[in-house]
Formats: structure tokens, sequence, C-alpha cells
């Protein structure tokens, strides 16, 4: 089992499906999940290694990325290969999304596969696509492993702090129909599931991560777990792309 922070110093190793994250830039604030997405083992990872990642950052699609921590948990290499196959799956619908959208001269908006609430969405007889956040596109990889990483209950947020774990959508978050489409359309407080939650998850044994998923608790957010409420520390945004 495995979950540390990478540092600019001393290399660590990562391998197919890893579970990697970016924080805030300014603490230890967990904002973005993201799949370790190459064919070979890496053993020199450290903060500024430019990594091959999978994500739904929106859009869902592959990257080049840094990373601030890894979460991992030893795969075999059938599992491997099925991770592999979830994220070609999904890069090829979105794909095929584009294509649709192409063909009708509109332009694809890669938000409509976005979602918050529930952090995984099935496709529908009015929507023919998987829908998912960034923690939700690591949970479905997983999960198709029968590894159920997070269980609720999960502390609610506010909106004021989604706007905080959601750095690139802060101000889309102030429209009511942005935050309807993305399930959090009613209501005051929101039981979202958070990239520092999965962190904490893979911080255990690889034999309590297969037995049962990991319930957060409070201050889970952060990685290291902190007891300070978010909302203390400012929200960092590097502009609409991640910063590598």
């Amino acid at each position: 089992m495995s979950a540390q922070r990478t540092t600019e110093s001393t290399p660590i190793t990562a391998s197919q499906g890893d579970m990697l994250a970016k924080s805030s830039g300014i603490s230890d604030l967990m904002v973005h999940a993201m799949l370790f997405d190459e064919d070979n083992e890496r053993t020199d990872v450290t903060s500024t290694t430019q990594l091959q990642i999978a994500h739904m950052g929106p859009p869902l699609g592959r990257a080049t990325l840094t990373s601030d921590a890894i979460g991992r948990i030893d795969l075999s290499e059938d599992q491997k290969l099925r991770i592999r196959n979830f994220v070609a799956q999904c890069k090829d619908a979105s794909d095929k999304r584009k294509k649709e959208y192409k063909k009708r001269r509109l332009r694809a908006d890669p938000r409509e596969l976005y979602v918050i609430l529930p952090s995984a969405k099935s496709p529908t007889g009015d929507f023919a696509y998987w829908r998912f956040s960034c923690v939700g596109f690591v949970l479905k990889a997983y999960s198709d492993l029968k590894v159920v990483l997070l269980k609720g209950p999960f502390p609610e947020r506010t909106l004021e702090e989604l706007k905080t774990f959601y750095p690139g959508l802060a101000e889309e978050l102030d429209d009511a129909n942005t935050r309807s489409a993305m399930g959090i359309g009613t209501g005051e407080h929101w039981p979202v599931e958070l990239v520092g939650y999965l962190l904490h998850s893979f911080a255990r044994s690889d034999t309590e991560v297969i037995a049962g998923p990991y319930t957060p608790q409070p201050g889970d957010e952060y990685f290291p777990r902190q007891s300070t409420s978010v909302g203390s520390h400012p929200r960092k945004w590097f502009g609409k792309k991640w910063k590598k």
C-alpha cells in the first residue's frame, strides 16, 4: 500500500493505474485526481516530473502533468490492463461525442460530461455517456476491479467550500443552472466525494483497501489530514488549464 506526497528531491515509484493528485499549490488541500497512464513503471517520480496521466479535467482525456501525491496498491498485470482499457473506452466515447457534434457543425462542451454529485453517473435514455468528476473517474476505474475505495456518510459542504475544492469551476458554480447540471442544484450543503478522501483510502494496507471502502474523517480533504477548516485557506487557480 502507499499514499504519499511527492517532493522535489526524493524520487518515488508510480505504476499504471496509480491514483495521482494535484494540490491547491499553497497548502495540503487536494483539488484534482488523476490516473497514472504510462505503460512502464517509473521510479524517478518527484513533484516536478512530467507524467502521462488520464483524467476528467474537464475535458476527459489524457495530458502531461506533475503530481503532488500518489496513492497506490499492488495491481496485477490483468488489473492494470483493465484500467488501461477503461481509460481507452472513456476517451473513445468522448471522441465519439465530439465527432457527433462536429457533424452537426456544433462544438461539444466538455463540461457536459462533468458531474459533481454523484461523482459518477451512468448513461441514461436522455444522455448516452458516462459523466464523472475527477474523483468519480478514479472511483469508477477501481470499482471495475471490484475495489470500492470510499463509502459514506460524507461531510456535507457549502457552496463556498465547493468553490475551494473545484477552483477551476469557482465562477461557474455561482450560476444556478451550472450547479443544477452538475448535480448540486438544490439545497445548501452537499455530500461530495473529494480528492483527499481517495488518498486517505490508499493510506491503508492493501488488504484493508481490497477488503472494504474508507469512510472519510474530518480534515481528510487535506493530505496529510489537518484539523484546520478548509475555508481558512485562500483559493489559488492557475488559469483555465492545470499547471504542469
